[in-house]
């Protein structure tokens, strides 16, 4: 009978498929068996090279996931502990990487523009070993333990988990692409070159477009921190207006952080309004909050109930997942300058890719701008996925999880088919299918962590299952 690793090894094998996939792009122009023979006996040896760093760095990410995913499969099997069962572990997921990658080098070698070389197998089986340990390091009995804790935190004050995602997103997407500069020198030029803002001389010159984009990213997106923060605040006991002044406070404290962490990001510029765009909006949202609440909030009252005596979380869930598609229409339609000429529309549907992720072998050899297209694209439709599940679970009274999944997926289907659509009549936007797919995914991995969030919903810490140990988990 198959384990929880039967349930992670479909997802391996799907994965390590992905990976074969995306090495023989675009697949065209084929060419004989002959040829491809004669290049599989004379693969390039391994030669680490400064000048393909980047190539190297690419096939090492690529080649993670699936030694976790194989790792975390072979893992759930195992029935032999201790340092057998990890070099047997390595060893399994080590053949399966490389079959993996040996599949991949012979297909390239029937694509003339491709080339296959053990530099590439030896970096794949790199990453893939990479990714068994941290599968390793995370033993069941760890697992079992870290999902016990999150339970009880979210049985006591299910806000803390909220609040505590919003912040890591908040300062996820500030500091994308990541390109970090520590150098005195570079945060001089930085300065010097308009990139560092702490005065207001500019104001005149921002358009109406970037004042709007100044209002959603700066202030509508940060604006839901100040209640989280509040809630959390009291749901771990704290007096309401201790609450509201901590809120406050630590909001505050997340705009400033927000700037001065994009002083050290090469392609990012801190703004002293940005800051105090966002320390403006996180306050307002934390006033909201306090007063919707309880009006003796802000007059001194002195009840100190729960926030809400029936909270309308069913409609709360409704609002920001109709908000956050806003958002993300906002984001793929910017700048809204359409232009309806069939000409345009015609070319961009001819040059459109129709294999997805053909753009990010054949295109940018920056293995970060490819990494922060992924996770921009992906991050940003994992919210939307988690709202849109959450919302539709409660709607049907948790009667069927299943069509709650599918009704979430298909909005994200949909707001990511449109924002590309839209895209077709922007000039100055391009759209591709590897968006869809990346936006389908983040709908599937926030459906999944709101299927969890439910699962979790109601469940008092002392009732919760204890953790089961034996002494082959030991």
């Amino acid at each position: 009978m198959l384990t929880a690793g039967g349930k992670i090894l479909p997802l391996a094998l799907g994965y390590a498929a992905f990976t074969v996939y995306v090495s023989i792009l675009p697949m065209a122009d084929w060419s004989p068996w002959d040829v491809a023979r004669e290049r599989l006996f004379f693969l390039q040896p391994v030669e680490f090279r400064i000048e393909s760093r980047s190539d190297l760095l690419g096939n090492i990410i690529l080649f993670i996931p699936t030694g976790f995913l194989f790792g975390a499969a072979v893992v759930q099997w195992l029935t032999v502990r201790g340092v057998i069962g990890y070099c047997l572990c390595l060893l399994i997921t080590g053949l399966a990487g490389l079959l993996t990658s040996v599949c991949a080098e012979a297909l390239q070698a029937f694509l003339p523009f491709r080339t296959s070389s053990w530099t590439d197998v030896t970096a794949q089986i790199f990453g893939c070993f990479l990714g068994t340990v941290l599968a390793g390091s995370l033993t069941p009995i760890r697992l079992k333990r870290s999902e016990q804790r999150l339970r009880e935190i979210h049985a006591r004050n299910p806000v803390l988990l909220l609040s505590l995602l919003c912040l890591a997103s908040l300062m996820f997407a500030s500091l994308m692409p990541f390109d970090v500069v520590l150098n005195p020198a570079e945060i001089y030029g930085k300065w010097k070159n308009g990139h560092i803002l702490v005065d207001f001389s500019h104001l005149d010159k921002l358009t109406t477009q970037q004042w709007l984009n100044l209002l959603v990213t700066q202030g509508i997106l940060v604006l839901p921190l100040g209640p989280l923060i509040f809630i959390a605040l009291v749901g771990e006991g704290f007096h309401r207006r201790r609450a509201l002044l901590l809120s406050l406070l630590l909001g505050c404290l997340v705009a400033a952080s927000l700037e001065i962490g994009q002083i050290f990001i090469v392609s990012r510029t801190a703004s002293l309004l940005d800051a105090i765009v966002s320390a403006v909006a996180i306050v307002t949202g934390t006033i909201l909050a306090a007063i919707f609440s309880s009006q003796p909030v802000l007059m001194g009252g002195k009840r100190d109930s729960a926030i809400l005596a029936k909270p309308r979380v069913d409609v709360g869930w409704l609002i920001f997942w109709l908000l956050y598609v806003c958002y993300l229409l906002y984001e793929k339609l910017r700048p809204f300058q359409f232009e309806f000429d069939r000409q345009s529309v015609h070319a961009k549907i001819e040059g459109l890719a129709i294999m997805p992720f053909l753009d990010y072998v054949s295109g940018s050899s920056d293995i970060r701008l490819i990494l922060d297209d992924v996770l921009k694209d992906g991050l940003f439709f994992v919210p939307l996925g988690l709202s849109g599940y959450v919302f539709l679970n409660r709607l049907l009274k948790g009667r069927s999880s299943f069509l709650a999944s599918i009704g979430s997926l298909l909005v994200g289907l949909s707001v990511a088919g449109e924002g590309e659509i839209g895209q077709l009549f922007l000039p100055s936007r391009t759209p591709d299918i590897t968006d869809v797919c990346l936006g389908v995914l983040g709908a599937c991995v926030g459906t999944r962590v709101g299927a969890w969030y439910e699962g979790t919903k109601g469940e008092h810490p002392s009732k919760a299952s204890p953790i089961s140990l034996n002494a082959n988990q030991l």
